[in-house]
């Protein structure tokens, strides 16, 4: 998926049902935690469903020749499991509520869709918060889901169509992250290893560089309250270390002042 595409499955999320029953009125509410994260809740009553999308400031654009599909990597790690359960745990957890949990990582963003019947929105938003905020992101899953990958990568240089567009993006972005691939290089790929998975997840995974989108069968007040246990807890008051590249800590602070309502 291209820059063009990038907002897809977020208004994807937004729209959920409303084809389905377009006189219906929908409300939505739009609201930004003091953290920094973007919150959009939409109202459908019309049938007993939700759907969330947890989108996060982490993809290609922000990767470099030497961890290009990076973004990608961490997704697949996250969905092997949290701290407080396996993935296969995880899985079975979703299933009970008659949902789905998946990850992935793109060109402007990465990724974490869900969804399940709307009786269980309380669930599945924990599970949510759980996956996005607690990953286990354990070595011996950074090592299997490379192999995983670097199968995909040969096979799609082995498709004469994949292979083709990759090299029109390659050609038409020159030097411009958009020109990596999002599933990397066996390179880049081999390069990359648990401290760096961690890394980057510990840089990019924080509220102001989230927007989270919930829509289906809710009420946004109760939503709100739950986003804000889940996502935005009271803090000890502890200063936070901020560690990574120059241009890291420069976006964290300008998170930072984004949060206290300096910048728009």
């Amino acid at each position: 998926m291209r820059p063009a595409r990038a907002l897809i499955p977020l208004l994807a999320a937004l729209a959920l049902l409303s084809i389905a029953a377009p006189a219906v009125a929908q409300s939505t509410t739009r609201v930004r935690l003091d953290n920094g994260l973007l919150v959009l809740i939409r109202e459908n009553p019309v049938a007993p469903v939700v759907a969330v999308s947890l989108m996060i400031d982490s993809g290609t654009r922000w990767e470099r020749p030497e961890n290009s599909g990076i973004s990608n990597f961490v997704t697949a790690v996250m969905v092997k499991g949290t701290t407080k359960r396996s993935g296969g745990e995880l899985a079975e957890a979703v299933a009970a509520l008659g949902g789905k949990l998946s990850a992935i990582g793109d060109v402007d963003y990465s990724e974490i869709q869900a969804s399940a019947l709307a009786r269980f929105w309380r669930e599945l938003l924990d599970l949510t918060a759980e996956l996005a905020l607690s990953p286990a992101l354990l070595p011996v899953e950074v090592d299997n889901e490379r192999e995983l990958l670097l199968s995909r990568v040969q096979k799609r240089r082995d498709s004469p169509n994949s292979r083709a567009f990759d090299e029109l993006y390659t050609a038409l972005y020159g030097r411009h992250p958009y020109a990596l691939p999002i599933l990397g290089t066996p390179e880049s790929l081999q390069r990359i290893d648990h401290a760096a998975i961690v890394e980057r997840y510990r840089a990019y995974y924080r509220p102001g560089r989230m927007k989270l989108a919930i829509s289906g069968q809710v009420k946004a007040a109760d939503v709100l309250v739950e986003v804000r246990r889940l996502f935005a807890p009271e803090k000890s008051g502890h200063a936070e270390m901020l560690s990574g590249s120059p241009e890291e800590v420069a976006d964290r602070i300008l998170d930072l002042i984004r949060s206290k309502g300096v910048l728009k």
